[in-house]
């Protein structure tokens, strides 16, 4: 092979190479664009007053204060809204599910046993927050 050849072979392995990097930056544009448009949508419907941030999702184990003694694993069961505002419907398994709304989240009801030990721990210690 002559040094004509290589140089020929180095430069289209070079073009080829320079061809994926341009795909991969055109696609990583592309994915930009889109979460931009996205970002867009989720600004606006926010201004708009149309985003609910959930506290929990459905399935998941929450746990709540019961009889202001003793911290309960539930299953998250439904979200919904009524007069009072929105509220997560969480489920003891041999009980019916109680009702929490969004603002109970971090006072009475917890996204880990941590804290809902933290919170019972607290209230032995004198702090008078309602549980």
């Amino acid at each position: 092979m002559t040094e004509k050849d290589l140089t020929i072979q180095n430069l289209r392995r070079e073009n080829e190479w320079l061809k994926k990097r341009i795909e991969l930056a055109e696609r990583k544009i592309a994915e930009a664009e889109t979460m931009t448009e996205h970002t867009r949508k989720l600004l606006k419907a926010d201004k708009d007053a149309r985003i609910v941030v959930l506290p929990c999702k459905v399935g998941d184990t929450v746990y709540g204060i019961h009889n202001r003694q003793t911290i309960l694993p539930m299953v998250a069961k439904w979200i919904e809204t009524n007069t009072s505002g929105w509220t997560v419907a969480a489920q003891y398994a041999p009980m019916a599910p109680k009702f929490y709304p969004f603002s109970d989240f971090g006072k009475t009801v917890f996204l880990n046993r941590e804290e809902a030990e933290k919170a019972l721990e607290a209230r032995k210690d004198g702090d008078e927050t309602d549980l």
